[in-house]
Parts: structure tokens; sequence; C-alpha cells
């Protein structure tokens, strides 16, 4: 089994480390993990920093900021020729719990239909207020609906 982890960063300045940190941390045997930061925004001495620190961590950088969506869009095209089996769509505002990407294994096979799978995120961690905890899905007229938006976490 293969996973790409794709980190969209954005034109702010942000510390990438604790979320590397994290993915890092979620290495198994179970399977193989390779990072990719979708560049939009990083300086040079953060790429640099993050190269010495982290060597399993590859860079793609498009020529403009393009915002989130076609960043992520640019880095799964880029990623999809890795051929993985799966790919971890984050950004460097989302901490990854430390057994997140095992459990996306158990889940994906459990759920083998399954199109694709979203963590559990809150708004403020100290009050577990949920930002996301997935979507429901009516096909019939294709309608996406969060879940547990606002919600205290129980």
């Amino acid at each position: 089994m293969k996973i790409i982890s794709l980190v969209h960063t954005f034109l702010d300045p942000v510390d990438l480390e604790p979320v590397l940190i994290a993915l890092n941390n979620n290495q198994t045997t179970k399977f193989s993990h390779q990072i990719i930061i979708i560049e939009n925004g990083v300086d040079q001495t953060q790429e640099n920093n993050i190269r010495e620190k982290f060597s399993q961590v590859s860079f793609i950088k498009s020529d403009k900021f393009i915002g989130i969506s076609q960043g992520l869009n640019f880095g799964i095209k880029q990623a999809l020729q890795e051929q993985p089996d799966f790919l971890w769509l984050t950004d460097p505002y989302i901490l990854p719990a430390p057994n997140m990407l095992e459990q996306l294994f158990t889940e994906a096979d459990r759920y083998k239909d399954c199109l694709g799978f979203t963590p559990k995120t809150y708004t403020d961690n100290s009050q577990k207020t949920i930002a996301s905890a997935g979507f429901t899905t009516d096909w019939t007229n294709l309608v996406f609906s969060p879940r547990g938006q606002n919600e205290p976490d129980s």
C-alpha cells in the first residue's frame, strides 16, 4: 500500500513543522508514505529548513498563487503519476492525529465502496466544537451535507 500526503500551502507564512512531524510520526510498516508540499507561498529559507529536517518531503511549485482547489488539483495530478493507493489532502492548519493514516486504511478496508474519507476537525480544540465530521451524500440529487458542523463533540 502506498499513500501520498499532499500539504497545500498558502501565501501567508505558516509553520509547517508540526504537520510534517505528525505526518512523519504516522509512519508504519503497513504502507509506504510520501509527503508532497504544494508550494504556494513557502519562502526559500523555510523550504531549505524543511528539506534538511524532513528528507522524505518533496516540493512541487506552481508559477503563481492558484488557491486551494486548483493547488490541490495540481498536486493530485502530480501525485497520481506515482500510482498511490490513497491520497491524503491537507493543509498546514490541520494537525493529524498520531494514528490518522492507519485509521484511514482500517476504514477503507471496511467501506470498500466509499469514495472519500474525512477526519473529524474542530473549530476550537479546547471546546471540542466540530468544524466537520465528514459529509452525508444524497446521490439522487447530488447534494453533499456536512455532518456535525458547529456541534459539541460527545
